[in-house]
């Protein structure tokens, strides 16, 4: 090959590492300036995770590559070995140009791209406008601004490449992404040898039952707030009937005050403070990613769907690994290489990394859907804030083909939303008729909210009667955290086991990591030692004993510093505790809270509970004041035992 040739397809071959290593770059800078997982990690782990991403897009547009590279070689050898009259004769089609001009696209088609999420970036921090927001046939706007984009990179790319540079010039430009691409397999070597590998070990099934597990959870319901637990109001209705069946929890109290934790917790049976997931965008790292209610129910045999809302409460986004089959009406199993037996352990090294890569490519992919009205683009803070009437209906309508199309035992876990606040939708206006939602919170239009999502359970329990599958599945149904996310409020908790049995009141205190050990205990599993919670079923539990949860910051808070406005967002969750606002500890009727880092204490009784302990409460405020500083430093969070002052008794 002559020497013009391979100077310019060594260009192009640099030109397409440089577009890879820009558009990763581009990215991993907005999303360690934004809300995101990055903000958990120090900056030297935050790059490790940037130089071991560059070098899978890296391959895979080398490969994509590749045939160009070779066509162009056999055009070559083609003109000199065979029709040395070809170029003469072809010569105005300069096939080798064509060849050359085709592959020019690949970098331009990256750095195209790229340059459109640095626009959508920029838009959407300075003017809280950009794609996603963007709505219907306006989005065309976007493409013909892609479209612009492209064209001038093209053209700007390929006077690049094909204008004579000085030595020097070519020599430091290459040498820089020779170098960016050596630090990267250094670090990706690093990695290798240094990072563990997790792979739990598979769980045995031999001799298990395996009835259909469903959990139901209702977002914000408050167990005092529902007529199935007394509210005079007729709110739940056929939750009442069907409690009639069921073990029914008076006194269950969730560890999170967020929905992210929450989650987290019911499929993992860790608390908030070990997983270290607070609330979005906090992720599972190390063994937690891979620790789990639902890959252990894989492991027997299960079909595992989630249905539930994007980023605040999805397995994949929390990097919950090997966990279930479709998330979101996506796949949630291991893809391509991670389904070898041999690559998948050695990628595993690089999770984080993949999680990163995963990322930027639901980001593109979502924004080219959306412009190109293939599939309109989803808004989570949206969705959670501004409910749709359909949004519950549809999800509830997943869970039904879910079920119809089940061709072995199934997991499923759907979150609805209704009851969300601070603003509430209900199709149907009972309690709220002739209303107007005046302020957030409305008591009428809440408890209408909390009765539309009954209809919905109704019809997800009388969708399983009607497949005659009522009896062989094990129904949970309870909420995530209270209207207000406090951690001292009971919540709903009612188990319907196959059969109806076992049934009753229970009245000893519950929580949200007991669930997944109950579960298992059901099955005949024994619960492993990762999991902190206790069955449900087998006598484990008490009134008395300690259930530590989790208050988190909340990002739209202001407040005042130095005589200035700040509205709550990335400034206020500095390390080490980020997200986390307080820890929480009720023992029988009490509640205990401490703050962090100030470690403020407070003391108060948890109002409505059915069973208070009798006598002197069974922890002292300066013990409950200790275990929980205690249940910090054992989690790795730098808490000092300070004073005693502040044990007041008022509540918080």
């Amino acid at each position: 090959m002559d020497p013009s040739r391979l100077r310019r397809w060594g260009a192009l071959t640099f030109a397409l590492y440089g577009a890879c290593i820009f558009a990763l770059f581009s990215e991993w800078l907005f999303l360690v300036t934004k809300p995101s997982f990055f903000r958990s990690l120090d900056l030297a782990q935050s790059l490790g995770i940037l130089f071991s991403s560059l070098l899978a897009p890296v391959a895979a547009c080398s490969i994509l590559l590749l045939p160009f590279l070779l066509a162009d070689a056999a055009l070559h050898w083609f003109n000199l070995h065979w029709f040395k009259w070809g170029r003469c004769r072809w010569g105005h089609f300069r096939l080798d140009r064509a060849v050359f001009a085709v592959a020019l696209t690949i970098p331009a088609a990256i750095l195209s791209l790229s340059l459109l999420l640095l626009l959508d970036n920029f838009t959407y921090t300075v003017f809280r406008v950009g794609i996603i927001k963007t709505p219907g046939l306006w989005s065309l706007a976007y493409l013909a601004i892609l479209a612009v984009i492209a064209v001038w990179v093209y053209r700007r790319l390929g006077r690049f490449l094909n204008t004579p540079r000085p030595p020097g010039i070519r020599k430091y430009w290459a040498g820089a992404v020779a170098g960016v691409m050596m630090v990267s397999a250094g670090v990706a070597a690093t990695q290798i040898v240094t990072e563990p590998i997790y792979w739990p070990a598979p769980v045995a099934g031999s001799g298990v039952t395996r009835p259909n597990i469903l959990l139901v959870h209702g977002d914000a319901i408050e167990a005092r707030r529902t007529s199935a637990y007394g509210y005079e109001r007729e709110t739940t209705p056929f939750l009442k009937r069907f409690m009639e069946e069921a073990l029914v929890f008076e006194n269950y109290f969730s560890n999170s005050s967020s929905t992210s934790g929450h989650t987290v917790s019911i499929l993992t049976g860790k608390l908030p403070i070990e997983t270290r997931v607070i609330k979005y965008p906090d992720i599972l790292m190390g063994r937690d990613v891979y620790e789990h209610l639902p890959g252990m129910l894989r492991d027997l045999g299960y079909e595992t769907h989630q249905i539930s809302l994007r980023r605040y409460a999805d397995a994949v986004d929390f990097n919950m690994r090997d966990a279930f089959d479709r998330a979101n009406f996506r796949s949630g199993r291991p893809q391509g290489l991670l389904q070898h037996p041999v690559a998948g352990h050695l990628l595993r090294k690089f999770n984080l990394s993949l999680l990163f890569l995963e990322t930027v490519s639901d980001r593109i992919v979502v924004r080219l859907q959306h412009i190109l009205q293939i599939k309109p683009a989803a808004d989570p803070h949206a969705l959670v804030t501004v409910k749709c009437c359909g949004g519950d209906r549809e999800r509830v309508d997943g869970l039904l083909r879910v079920i119809d199309e089940a061709r072995k035992p199934f997991f499923a876990q759907i979150h609805l939303l209704g009851t969300h606040g601070k603003i509430y939708s209900p199709a149907r206006r009972v309690y709220s008729a002739g209303k107007e939602q005046e302020r957030p919170w409305m008591r009428d239009f809440y408890d209408d909210a909390v009765l539309e999502l009954d209809g919905h359970f109704r019809r997800i329990v009388e969708h399983l009667r009607q497949t005659g599958q009522h009896d062989r599945t094990l129904v949970i149904f309870s909420s995530d955290h209270g209207i207000f996310r406090r951690s001292n409020e009971r919540l709903p908790l009612i188990i319907r086991f196959p059969g109806g049995t076992p049934a009753g009141r229970i009245t000893a205190n519950a929580q949200t990591i007991d669930i997944a050990p109950t579960i298992l205990d059901y099955l005949g599993i024994g619960r492993p030692l990762w999991m902190r919670g206790r069955s449900l079923i087998s006598g484990e539990t008490g009134t008395a004993r300690p259930i530590v949860g989790i208050q988190h910051k909340d990002e739209r808070k202001k407040t005042i510093r130095d005589g200035r406005l700040y509205k709550g967002g990335p400034e206020e969750l500095i390390p080490p505790f980020f997200n986390l606002k307080a820890v929480t500890l009720i023992v029988c009727d009490r509640f205990y809270r401490v703050t962090v880092p100030g470690q403020e204490f407070t003391a108060s009784r948890v109002d409505d509970h059915t069973a208070p302990c009798a006598g002197p409460a069974a922890m002292s405020d300066r013990e409950a004041r200790a275990y929980l500083l205690d249940r910090l430093r054992d989690n790795g969070y730098p808490v000092t035992k300070g004073p005693d002052a502040g044990h007041d008794g008022r509540g918080p």
